[in-house]
């Protein structure tokens, strides 16, 4: 059976300039799982919708027959990968870090994060309406350093917690906990 993992990365971040993505990209490698890096161009004049990185990753997606799809995506690259396992259907979903930034959360987040968000983003995304579409086995991870987020639910989901890690993918303690999972694939 063919197998791809689509990784995603997170905000202003680039597969090219960070190394962990590059050993995400050979751990699914090393199973088995074809690895696709993909590109966003994160700058764009102000504002812009969301959707706008939403649909350069659904334009590198490429269905194929009898192929297992996974997702894994980083905080803002988090965000994309759940609006396009809601459409897609992956197989697998590893959502790293996933950002708060869906509707119900604007009124809960640091004033000062919701000014940045609304001079860049014209649109966020209800998590109410995203969550429920999901049905692929999901990974929450996040650094036990980081900034705690709302609580993300999914059917069937697995929460992960990176001992040590802040919100930096390629850290030692968060890339070790990215690659355990991935082995267990």
């Amino acid at each position: 059976m063919n197998k791809v993992a689509y990784i995603i990365p997170g905000l202003g971040e680039s597969h090219l300039k960070q190394t962990g993505y590059k050993k995400i990209g050979r751990a699914f490698e090393e199973r088995g799982i074809k690895a696709v890096q993909v590109k966003i161009k994160w700058k764009y004049k102000k504002p812009i919708p969301f959707s706008t990185y939403i649909e350069q990753f659904l334009k590198q997606y490429k269905k194929v027959k009898n192929q297992d799809v996974y997702f894994l995506g980083f905080s803002f690259g988090a965000i994309i990968a759940l609006a396009g396992a809601a459409k897609l259907k992956p197989k697998v979903l590893i959502l790293c870090s996933l950002s708060p930034y869906f509707t119900e959360d604007l009124k809960t987040l640091n004033p000062e994060w919701v000014r940045w968000y609304r001079k860049y983003y014209t649109t966020s995304y209800a998590f109410k309406d995203l969550g429920p579409l999901i049905s692929s086995k999901t990974y929450l991870l996040e650094g036990s350093k980081e900034i705690v987020f709302p609580k993300r639910k999914f059917k069937n989901s697995k929460k992960i917690i990176a001992p040590g890690a802040k919100h930096i993918i390629s850290s030692r303690p968060y890339i070790k906990t990215v690659l355990e999972l991935i082995a267990k694939l």
